[in-house]
């Protein structure tokens, strides 16, 4: 019957990742369980050598604790047995409605091998995650990547900036924050971008990007910044520079360092004497970026 099938595919997730871990060696209390996606772990005492716990991702981490709370990981031998093979039912309950946590993430795990799913079905199967209380960080921001990306793909901005702002750079890998900072300056997102350039830097970062960061806090900055004029001179000695960055490593940095920097160079490209008399006047008249520019462009 239909009523059957839905039923049964409702609360097929609380019983088709059950898993049965068996134990002889004396002294062991129980087993704990710690699914790489999930915060936290479960911890499930023996009966008789035996314990019954959820195994519903592929990267999980098993081990045995004694009566005294250590915790063996390898050295204490047991086995475990799935008691029914999922399969094909992880589609079908999802496909049916069921949104247990379990399943969410048991299909999650398994991803990269579900090809046959639509994108807009991956999307929303990534959407529905995002509101587990306890999907590790690294997780989450795995699931905002793709969100990322196919809101990126979709040309959807508003969405695209949401996720932006949501991802949590203080777990991500250093290739994965200089891509997420690199999308945030690229959509002008200036504000969540220089707080966290601020905390983890800029080195490796697409430099025009922050060419138009640097340019637009110079021209608003009254008053000296430290990180300002490391990001101006770091700009100017990578020959991403302008005149507003100029004049403000000028006035916070001093006007002889930076016209000795633009004589080196001069020096190393042989144009020492181009020009020399237009940036001496240019120098006299106050039009510091101006002269600079001139030297080295």
């Amino acid at each position: 019957q239909p009523e059957f099938r839905q039923e049964a595919y409702e609360k097929l997730p609380g019983v088709m990742f059950c898993c049965m871990v068996t134990c002889d060696t004396p002294g062991m209390k129980g087993v704990c369980v710690c699914h790489e996606e999930e915060n936290g772990e479960i911890f499930v005492p023996f009966s008789q050598g035996i314990a019954y716990v959820d195994i519903y991702t592929e990267n999980v981490g098993i081990s045995l604790e004694d009566e005294e709370g250590n915790r063996y990981a390898v050295s204490r031998p047991y086995e475990w047995k799935r008691l029914m093979q999922p399969g094909s039912l992880l589609t079908d309950c999802y496909a049916a409605g069921s949104r247990d946590r379990r399943l969410l993430l048991a299909l999650f795990s398994r991803a990269s091998r579900l090809a046959e799913k639509e994108p807009e079905e991956e999307i929303i199967l990534y959407r529905e995650l995002l509101a587990l209380d306890r999907l590790a960080p690294h997780c989450r921001n795995q699931v905002m990547s793709e969100l990322i990306r196919y809101c990126h793909e979709q040309l959807e901005g508003s969405l695209l900036e949401g996720y932006l702002e949501e991802y949590d750079l203080g777990h991500a890998r250093r290739e994965e924050r200089l891509q997420i900072l690199d999308m945030m300056l690229l959509r002008d997102m200036y504000i969540p971008a220089e707080l966290a350039l601020r905390k983890y830097g800029y080195i490796g970062l697409n430099l025009r990007y922050l060419q138009r960061l640097c340019s637009r806090k110079a021209a608003e900055t009254e008053a000296p910044d430290s990180f300002l004029v490391r990001l101006c001179w770091y700009l100017f000695q990578n020959g991403k520079t302008d005149s507003v960055q100029i004049e403000y490593l000028s006035r916070y940095y001093g006007k002889k360092v930076i016209m000795r920097a633009v004589q080196s160079i001069c020096i190393k490209s042989g144009r020492r004497r181009a020009g020399l008399d237009s940036r001496q006047r240019l120098w006299r008249n106050g039009c510091l970026g101006r002269c600079c520019l001139q030297s080295i462009s």
